[in-house]
């Protein structure tokens, strides 16, 4: 091996530079979200508000609420999963597909996510 196969010659670095990283494919369901947190953001709408979110939500819009409104991450294969060994939260089949109504995925999540306490002495003992 030479010197100059171990590194590539500054004409070949410049146009691997140029070109850059290749920018991912989004999966369908993550363009749809994308679609609604743009529509959120174009309104001025604060994206931890529950009324800036959509009335009905699929898993990925689902997953994003419950993150940014109720601190709670968990991810919508999780959300899938719990459809079908219970857990999850309320929603209704449409079809093929599944829709969670904003206000019950809210109610969900709070409680999912705990009561706001200023000392763990306000807890009970279990």
């Amino acid at each position: 091996m030479t010197e100059t196969d171990a590194h590539p010659s500054p004409d070949c670095s410049e146009r691997i530079r140029s070109i850059g990283p290749p920018k991912p494919q989004l999966h369908p369901a993550s363009r749809q979200l994308e679609t609604v947190l743009d529509a959120i953001l174009a309104r001025g709408a604060e994206i931890h508000h529950p009324d800036a979110w959509p009335v009905l939500m699929d898993q990925e819009a689902a997953s994003a609420f419950l993150l940014h409104v109720c601190g709670v991450r968990l991810a919508p294969k999780s959300l899938q999963k719990r459809r079908v060994v219970g857990g999850s939260p309320p929603f209704r089949k449409l079809g093929v597909r599944v829709a969670y109504p904003r206000d019950l995925l809210k109610a969900w999540g709070d409680a999912l996510a705990g009561p706001v306490v200023n000392s763990t002495s306000e807890l009970s003992a279990p």
